[in-house]
């Protein structure tokens, strides 16, 4: 899939790109991000609902999964490359032709490559579309089994004139495709794919209307996680620190723990999660409270 859109996206370069996609990643943008700064407008429809930037480095992956974009930059190793990639996805998402929407709808789970003539967001004809299963992620893109079908607007010669376009085309109870004009035997192959492309740019639009605008809160998220140049107060470390070193005590209660048939205060009953917890791991513990917090 990233090799057909690359040669499209070389094909069309400087003119017009939709992409609406369920998940959107670094690792898809790297296959494609070459091109891509070379289109003449691009507009990015998102379907995923990525975490807000506070949770960045202050939730634990594990606990309650990120997704999208937003987990594999969690997961990913800080290497000079992935650095470069963030910076120049920065620097690609602050440029004027480009946009990105964010569908609130609902989940839209849907995926989509539509190419345009023209360089504007005026759209002039669409001239190529893809639809299928593909995330704009690496995997989507690259090493999933994934399955797309491409519609083009115009075919080369030798398309029309291969006989398995004949055999689409011609009808025994119809002229004979002999006594059809170049002309009409090169529309008579388009018909379907133009057809096609029509529906998938009107479905495009239409959700792009009801999209809310994003492109601010992209950067946003891509600033505050650890390829981003925001910078976290002392007070904002504290609060990670305190939350590393405290992780297990702030996980959810373990329902097999079962409850204490004597009434408990809340911090009574939070001594008595983390004693059943080093219980559990050390198989035994001492509770060391001051005096007259219930300890008996």
């Amino acid at each position: 899939m990233s090799e057909v859109l690359n040669a499209l996206l070389a094909q069309y370069a400087g003119q017009s790109l939709d992409i609406a996609t369920a998940y959107f990643n670094v690792g898809g943008w790297q296959l494609l991000h070459e091109r891509l700064g070379a289109m003449g407008s691009f507009r990015l429809l998102l379907g995923d609902e990525p975490e807000v930037g506070n949770d960045l480095g202050l939730r634990e992956v594990g606990t309650r999964p990120v997704k999208g974009l937003i987990k594999d930059l969690a997961s990913a190793g800080y290497t000079e490359q992935t650095l470069r990639l963030v910076e120049d996805l920065t620097a690609f998402l602050q440029q004027e032709q480009v946009q990105v929407r964010l569908y609130t709808k609902g989940f839209l789970h849907a995926k989509t490559y539509l190419f345009y003539s023209g360089g504007g967001f005026d759209r002039f004809l669409p001239v190529a579309a893809i639809v299928g299963s593909s995330n704009f992620t690496r995997a989507g893109l690259l090493s999933n089994k994934e399955l797309n079908l491409v519609h083009r607007a115009t075919l080369t010669a030798d398309e029309v004139g291969s006989e398995r376009v004949k055999g689409i085309i011609e009808k025994p109870e119809r002229v004979r495709l002999g006594k059809m004009s170049e002309a009409d035997r090169t529309l008579a192959a388009n018909v379907p794919g133009v057809l096609a492309i029509d529906a998938l740019t009107d479905w495009y639009d239409q959700q792009w209307k009801t999209a809310r605008d994003f492109k601010d809160d992209l950067l946003d998220l891509l600033d505050a996680s650890k390829f981003g140049r925001k910078a976290y107060t002392p007070h904002q470390v504290y609060l990670k620190a305190l939350y590393d070193y405290f992780r297990d005590d702030l996980e959810e209660e373990d329902s097999n723990m079962g409850r204490s048939v004597v009434e408990l205060s809340e911090f009574q009953d939070d001594a008595v999660k983390k004693a059943r917890r080093l219980l559990a791991r050390y198989d035994g513990v001492m509770v060391a409270d001051s005096v007259g917090l219930g300890k008996t």
